[in-house]
């Protein structure tokens, strides 16, 4: 999949913290903006889907 940039306003204490836990935990800041953005999306879809199906509001799980 082809990738563009992003240009991010965040807030410096916020901006800080999250580089701390990217670098713990080995990653990137786009993957963690990206694995975000899938969640998003993903929710969404969960959400439509079950009230299609008259499931009520789903809700994703993260598997640890």
């Amino acid at each position: 999949m082809a990738k563009k940039k992003l240009t991010l306003s965040v807030g410096e204490d916020l901006l800080d913290e999250v580089k701390r836990i990217a670098a713990i935990e080995g990653r990137s800041l786009s993957s963690i903006v990206e694995e975000y953005f899938e969640y998003v999306v993903f929710r969404r879809w969960a959400e439509a889907l079950g009230g299609e199906r008259g499931l009520g509001g789903l809700e994703p799980t993260i598997e640890s």
